[in-house]
C-alpha cells in the first residue's frame, strides 16, 4: 500500500509552483476570475462606488480580475508573488490609462505607504498562505487600506481540501491541486478579521454566478415564470432607487445573496476611521 506524504510548502515551493502555472496557459479558463470575474467586481460594486477609486488587485495572478476592475473606471495596481505573473500582467494591461502598475511581493511588507488604497481585493489567496505567514498579510493588508475603506475577501466556502488531492508518483508528496492549505468558514474568516482590528461589514457564502451579467432570455422566449421574476426584480431596482438602503441590505443585493447553492465564502471588511 502505497503511503502519500504531506509536500512541505515553502516560499520558494510556492513561487516556483505558481511561476509554472504562469506558463500553462490551456488552464486559464480554470482560474475563478476567470470564470466569474464580473461577478467579483459586480458585488463590489454594491459594497461601494468604483469609479476613481484607487483599487489593489492583492494576489491578482494572471490579471483576470483586472479589466473588470478597468470597465467601472477604477485605478488599479495589483501584487503577486510570482515573478511570471507580474510580468505578464504589466505587459499585458501597460497601454491601460488607469493602469499603475503590478509589483512582485519580497517578503510581506509591499511597496505602498500606509493608507493608500480606497479598496483591496483579496480573491481567492487567503486559502493559499503558508501558516506562518498569515498574520502577517492580514495586517499589511489592514496597513495599505486609508481609514474607512474595505477590503474584499473571497475563499471556497468550507473546501474539502482531500477533493482535490494529487499525488506525485515521483517523490511520494500529495498535495492540492491548486496548493490550497486550508479551508475557511463564516466563523473563522470573521474571528481572523476581527482579531486584525477589521469592523465585519459582511461574512456569507453565496453564489458569484447570480451576480454576473444578466443572460435573461428576451420577453419574447420567456416563459411566465421567468417573466414575473424579471418584474420582481425590476421593482427591486426601483425602489433601490428610490430609498436606497446601506450595504449589504439593499433589495437586489439580498436577492442575488440568498441563494441555497453557495461554494463561495465573501467577507468585507472596513478599516475603522480614526
Amino acid at each position: 500500500m502505497i503511503k502519500a506524504q504531506p509536500l512541505q510548502w515553502t516560499p520558494e515551493i510556492v513561487a516556483r509552483f505558481w511561476d509554472y502555472m504562469a506558463t500553462r496557459e490551456e488552464i486559464g479558463s480554470e482560474y475563478f476570475t476567470k470564470q466569474v470575474g464580473s461577478g467579483v467586481v459586480k458585488f463590489l460594486s454594491y459594497v461601494v462606488p468604483l469609479k476613481d477609486k484607487y483599487v489593489l488587485d492583492y494576489g491578482c495572478g494572471p490579471g483576470f480580475l483586472i479589466p473588470h476592475l478597468l470597465k467601472y473606471g477604477t485605478i488599479v495596481s495589483a501584487v503577486d508573488y510570482s515573478e511570471a505573473f507580474v510580468r505578464a500582467v504589466n505587459h499585458l494591461f501597460h497601454e491601460q490609462p488607469n493602469w499603475k502598475g503590478a509589483k512582485l511581493a519580497h517578503g510581506f511588507e509591499l511597496p505602498w505607504r500606509s493608507g493608500t488604497f480606497d479598496v483591496i481585493c483579496c480573491v481567492e489567496t487567503i486559502e493559499h498562505i503558508l501558516p506562518e505567514h498569515l498574520d502577517s498579510v492580514f495586517h499589511e493588508i489592514h496597513r495599505l487600506l486609508k481609514p474607512g475603506a474595505e477590503v474584499l475577501f473571497t475563499t471556497p466556502n468550507d473546501e474539502k481540501l482531500e477533493r482535490s488531492f494529487i499525488f506525485c508518483p515521483n517523490c511520494g508528496s500529495e498535495f492540492h491541486r491548486w496548493q490550497h492549505l486550508r479551508k475557511w468558514s463564516e466563523k473563522t474568516l470573521r474571528l481572523k478579521l476581527e482579531e486584525h482590528g477589521y469592523q465585519v461589514l459582511f461574512c456569507c457564502g453565496l453564489n458569484f454566478l447570480n451576480f454576473q451579467k444578466d443572460t435573461s432570455p428576451s420577453w419574447r422566449d420567456m416563459s411566465l415564470r421567468d417573466a414575473q421574476a424579471l418584474l420582481k426584480q425590476s421593482g427591486r431596482r426601483l425602489l433601490d432607487c428610490l430609498n436606497p438602503k446601506p450595504f449589504p441590505f439593499g433589495r437586489v443585493f439580498q436577492q442575488l445573496v440568498n441563494t441555497s447553492y453557495s461554494p463561495h465564502l465573501v467577507a468585507v471588511a472596513k478599516k475603522q476611521s480614526l
